[in-house]
């Protein structure tokens, strides 16, 4: 299913490129002055509609070329193109078509090794971790009848080692690398535990000793993927793609880096945390094309790299949506061992040492909007609640354990009406559960078999169900529509209007067996990359006995079912009240809910715009204040500092004080203040230095954003709030992973050069 730890997978791979063709000739008695490093994405053209490419150079044929999924081929003389498709398709091999549910191969890695081109590629049931990995060899990879697959997979899907529990890893999104001291492996890897590596042998084709685990976010449903390894300068890096791809203008894929010594690591970011700890530091999000880039537009969600080497220069290539699929080609910068993209001329990207910038905030004041309510399916009905789409309620919360007494049969009802049948998949009418490895939900989109209305439930000692048993399920209309599910002995039935639809006789699981649940939501899913529902609820039933088939159609006539039925007796949420956050149980449980209204909305999160608000240096601390022009408390000097950090200095101090945590605790709420400037070279994993509390990490959190961290204490540059709603003080905080987006407003800024007007360096 989309909303489990699998998704549509990202890419990764390194381009092994032993020649170019190119014609050495004598060097001149002076030698010449070398050219500049390329920078700033590339302007393509050509065919560029592109998803999980991967690229490499064909010597013979004099050709750059890109794979992709869905088993095409793009050539192109340059890398600015122009790129042509090929024509044909890279054949599917006959092995892959007992993978179910399974079409097109993903996320393939093609790289050079000798005279021989290998195409790594992945097979996957969609919406599982049933996945393999095969490999196709080609001397001619322009052209896609050349491709000759080994004829079975090389990877399949499984566990790690003898770990309590058990580490899984999904076999999706291979690439191939070489080891500094010549050996080759593999990494690969799709949400679930995460991402991981393990040495090829000779043959490329067989597998030496056991997988290494190298990058697992820890967090909600593990959204990492697309992992690409390269080797320069003594160091592995190790690139990812964070969250969601594959939505269009609500995808969220980003790409992260760490780096290692040894190629099975560990891994660290910047601020020295490890990947598989959850580490990551972001290096490219949202941005707006630059002048003169083509295609133009906004590349939202960047993701699915491969990393190709040429003269030198590494070249991330990647996936963004402009909303279709696209192409983008950035080489990366490096500095003190750490690559980045950059850009030119005054922008929120633009690090120049040296410059003088505002750090102007995204995060607003908030100002709780009216809670009100809709029309229900008819007059009888009264009012229902809707969520999303327009509403500011984005979801029912209901109390801690509300199903943990349902030992045996039990019903659940509620009337719903979608507010569209696109964009929405995944969405849920209800989950109980506490994260995404114990729930229970309902959703009226499932996007892979059984697809449809579909019931599921999963427990963490492995047990479990769905409705349907088997086949796919209804699908629901954007009109008003009675949904049910029941559990009668061992059999569970979805109801539709009153009439059974789908059942799965072999049903045994409870939801007393999730335990005493915490999260508990009518319209929101314990998966954090799921959308939240559009559309509104009215009468929703809990029941601790199966209703019967009377029952059931009772429900669908009269609030409650009526005096035959009399309402759920563990919830009966009638959403008949006038307006405000409070939902009223009229069961006699007295479950009341809560309508939830979240500070930043989903489009906030997906589409941020800054604000008014400055970072502002005030006597003993450091605040956010309203933006004026010429303050000097507000002018920061942008210095490089060891190790690709940056410091914040101060234009306001008549001696040089820079930005700094209060102490190296690490503790949430750290006060941040400006501090006499120390900028001798200092170990940042040192806790004792003031210098180190003056570092600085700059990740691009997307849409011109920034945020920055302190390598020392992992905290992150926040705006004092209370669950979003912003106060004045500026502290430091836990680096923030939002439930679609990573991005959190009250740490994200924006650059905004004042050079013009600031006082130069001294």
């Amino acid at each position: 299913m989309a909303s489990s730890p699998f998704r549509f997978p990202g890419r990764a791979k390194l381009a092994v490129l032993a020649s170019l063709g190119l014609v050495l000739t004598a060097a001149p008695a002076v030698a010449a002055t070398p050219a500049p490093a390329p920078s700033g994405q590339l302007a393509l053209t050509g065919d560029v509609g592109i998803h999980d490419p991967t690229m490499a150079y064909d010597p013979v044929a004099k050709l750059y070329v890109v794979a992709d999924s869905h088993n095409a081929i793009r050539t192109a003389p340059t890398m600015n193109g122009p790129w042509t498709v090929a024509p044909g398709r890279v054949p599917r091999a006959q092995w892959t078509f007992g993978v179910p549910n399974s079409s097109t191969l993903w996320a393939p890695d093609l790289t050079k090794v000798g005279d021989t081109f290998y195409y790594y590629y992945s097979q996957s049931s969609f919406g599982s971790s049933n996945s393999a990995i095969g490999v196709k060899t080609t001397k001619t990879p322009a052209d896609p009848s050349s491709y000759v697959d080994l004829g079975r997979p090389v990877v399949t899907s499984g566990t790690l080692g003898p770990a309590d529990p058990a580490i899984e890893f999904n076999a999706i999104d291979p690439d191939l690398v070489q080891a500094a001291h010549g050996s080759r492996w593999l990494v690969w890897g799709s949400f679930w535990d995460g991402i991981v590596v393990q040495e090829l042998g000779a043959d490329l084709v067989s597998l030496v000793g056991e997988p290494t685990l190298v990058a697992s976010r820890r967090a909600d449903d593990n959204p990492v993927e697309a992992p690409t390894i390269f080797h320069r300068d003594g160091y592995y890096y190790l690139l990812t793609s964070w969250d969601k791809c594959c939505s269009g203008a609500a995808s969220t894929y980003k790409v992260t880096v760490g780096r290692s010594k040894s190629i099975t690591g560990p891994y660290v970011d910047q601020t020295g945390k490890r990947l598989d700890e959850g580490g990551g530091t972001v290096i490219l999000d949202t941005r707006q094309s630059a002048p003169g880039v083509t295609p133009a537009g906004l590349y939202r969600a960047p993701g699915g790299a491969d990393v190709y080497t040429e003269g030198g220069v590494n070249y991330l290539v990647h996936h963004a949506y402009r909303p279709a699929n696209t192409l983008g080609i950035r080489p990366m910068v490096w500095r003190d061992g750490w690559p980045s993209f950059p850009e030119t001329g005054g922008g929120s990207y633009d690090l120049t040492d040296g410059s003088h910038v505002r750090l102007v905030s995204e995060a607003k004041p908030f100002t709780a909007p009216p809670i009100g309510r809709v029309a229900g399916p008819t007059p009888e009905f009264g009012s229902a609640v809707q969520l999303n789409g327009g509403s500011p309620v984005a979801y029912v919360d209901m109390p801690d354990g509300i199903v943990s007494g349902l030992d045996g049969d039990f019903t659940i009802s509620t009337w719903l009406k979608r507010g569209s049948t696109l964009g929405n998949d995944w969405a849920r009418i209800f989950d109980f559960g506490d994260d995404t490895r114990n729930f229970m939900f309902l959703t009226p989109a499932s996007a892979a078999p059984p697809t449809g209305l579909r019931f599921e439930v999963a427990t963490r000692d492995n047990g479990g169900g769905t409705l349907p048993g088997a086949g796919d399920s209804v699908q629901v209309s954007t009109d008003w529509t009675h949904i049910a599910v029941s559990a009668s002995g061992t059999t569970a039935t979805l109801w539709v209007n009153g009439e059974p639809v789908r059942t799965n006789t072999d049903f045994t699981v409870r939801p007393a067996d999730l335990g005493i649940t915490k999260n508990n939501w009518i319209g929101r899913s314990q998966f954090s990359a799921d959308p939240g529902l559009n559309g509104s609820i009215d009468d929703f039933n809990i029941f601790s006995r199966a209703l019967s088939p009377v029952e059931v159609q009772a429900l669908t006539t009269a609030p409650g079912g009526g005096e035959a039925v009399g309402g759920g007796d563990v919830a009966w949420y009638r959403f008949d009240e006038s307006g405000g956050a409070q939902v009223t149980d009229s069961s006699p449980a007295g479950n009341t809910a809560e309508a939830v209204v979240p500070v930043t909305t989903e489009d906030q999160l997906q589409n941020p715009v800054r604000g008014t608000q400055c970072l502002t240096s005030v006597p003993g601390k450091v605040v956010q204040s309203t933006c004026a022009d010429g303050n000097e408390a507000q002018t920061w000097r942008l210095d490089e500092a060891p190790g690709g950090l940056h410091r914040l200095v101060s234009a306001g101090s008549r001696n040089p004080k820079c930005l700094a945590l209060a102490d190296a605790s690490g503790a949430v709420g750290t006060p941040v203040r400006v501090t006499p400037c120390d900028e001798a070279p200092r170990n940042p994993n040192s806790k004792s230095t003031r210098g180190a509390l003056q570092l600085w990490s700059i990740e691009d959190t997307g849409h011109g954003f920034l945020r920055f961290s302190n390598p020392v204490t992992g905290l992150a540059l926040e705006i004092d709030n209370d669950g979003g709603a912003i106060r004045t003080d500026v502290v430091g905080a836990a680096r923030a992973i939002r439930p679609i987006a990573n991005l959190d407003p009250p740490q994200q800024w924006q650059l905004e050069h004042v050079d013009a007007t600031a006082p130069a360096r001294p």
